[in-house]
């Protein structure tokens, strides 16, 4: 009689463990595709959350500078920016290092407004790069990936985005 007392409490809780097992998160159903024909997408992971930009622009600075911004708001919320600037000049594609906050030197912010607002910055020690994989100057697309890590200066607080991807006209 105590084995199938055991048996059954075995199975019983082999049975609650299948239910309560996390789902893993499936982040690239979410995200938009990494395309390359000028979709006007753009989205990342920023500290785990899928972040995908509702308004996206993207610039050219003078002297090929390059400007990368995806905004975020939605209703009765504060909104939220993630913003890659690339001082160097962007003429081909490649890797290019996003890392301090100084004049001339490419980065990467990630902020929100709202409640005073947060914004996180990268710096020496908290870099990223940005990917350009594709640069067609004839139909005038820019498509490419992103990360970077960035700190907020008063409190230390580190965001990490990751997965980024953009296709956009320019």
């Amino acid at each position: 009689m105590s084995h199938i007392k055991l048996l059954l409490l075995l199975a019983s809780l082999s049975f609650l463990s299948l239910h309560c097992k996390k789902e893993k998160k499936d982040y690239y159903s979410i995200l938009p595709p990494a395309t390359q024909s000028g979709k006007e997408t753009a989205g990342c992971i920023v500290n785990g959350q899928v972040w995908v930009g509702s308004m996206n622009w993207l610039d050219w600075l003078p002297n090929g500078r390059f400007l990368l911004q995806l905004e975020k708001k939605v209703s009765f919320s504060p909104t939220t920016y993630v913003c890659v600037t690339l001082y160097d000049t962007v003429k081909t594609t490649g890797v290019y290092e996003i890392s301090g906050n100084t004049l001339y030197t490419s980065l990467a912010y990630f902020s929100w407004s709202g409640g005073g607002g947060v914004s996180y910055t990268t710096d020496k020690q908290r870099k990223g790069a940005l990917i350009v994989t594709r640069l067609d100057t004839q139909q005038r697309i820019i498509s490419g990936l992103f990360y970077f890590d960035a700190i907020e200066p008063t409190t230390g607080d580190v965001v990490h985005v990751t997965d980024g991807r953009f296709d956009m006209h320019y």
